[in-house]
């Protein structure tokens, strides 16, 4: 994990008006996010 800072991204996608859902399958498939979660 890294030692930067974190951050809920539901709050930050719900109040951009996005699915969540949609969002997080985007992030499962990006190699550097996914190592995030």
């Amino acid at each position: 994990m890294s030692a930067g800072p974190q951050q809920a991204l539901r709050p930050i996608v719900e109040a951009l008006g996005l699915d969540w859902f949609a969002q997080y399958r985007r992030i499962q498939r990006d190699p550097v996010w996914s190592k995030r979660l």
